[in-house]
């Protein structure tokens, strides 16, 4: 199963994602653009043609390498990209203000492009309320106090290019099943003020 994750902690949003998914429609892809970035699409090295060069954080074993950059103004804004190996696409992005979600924040470079209007193509964005996130997403999927989890699903068929490299490994299931299952989650933590 592929997923696509897309999360707010405090006032930020962390989305995930796995490549080759671009025809993918669905209020999920929506937010899993920013600055035009796409996740599955874009590489570290894209990023770093448009925000600057930052030195990739290098992970534990596992782990995605990071690059992160911060704004020039307050309240101060974080970006910090993911991706499995410095070429490799872009797995997943965390936008916040909250210093204490980017334990990677003495590697922030600065970048005058980055501000508190940063948004995805689906129009999340830092400092939504809780009236606004409902106006846009509806119903929240699951719900404990100020924590919100928006859940979606879809069957996409895998493009000819995917079912042929995915045959070399799993000739049979790809044949029965010739789809990706895709999940996105958008949780939210709402600040208390």
């Amino acid at each position: 199963m592929r997923y696509s994750i897309a999360c707010i902690l405090g006032c930020a949003w962390l989305a995930l994602a796995t490549p080759s998914i671009a025809e993918t429609e669905g209020p999920y892809k929506l937010n899993e653009s920013i600055l035009g970035f796409e996740l599955g699409k874009h590489t570290l090295e894209d990023v770093q043609a448009k925000l600057g060069r930052s030195v990739p954080i290098s992970p534990r074993e596992g782990e995605p390498f990071k690059i992160c950059y911060v704004s020039n103004q307050q309240p101060e804004i974080f970006v910090v990209f993911e991706a499995m190996t410095k070429t490799a696409s872009l797995l997943a992005f965390t936008v916040t203000s909250d210093i204490s979600k980017i334990p990677e924040r003495d590697e922030c470079i600065k970048s005058p492009i980055l501000s508190q209007s940063i948004l995805t193509a689906g129009m999340l964005k830092l400092g939504m309320t809780r009236a606004q996130l409902q106006e846009v997403f509806g119903k929240a999927s699951k719900s404990e106090g100020n924590k919100l989890s928006y859940i979606y699903q879809a069957k996409v068929r895998m493009s000819e290019e995917e079912m042929k490299r995915m045959e070399d490994q799993w000739p049979d299931e790809v044949k029965k099943y010739p789809y990706w299952n895709l999940m996105s989650i958008i949780s939210i933590e709402l600040l208390k003020n």
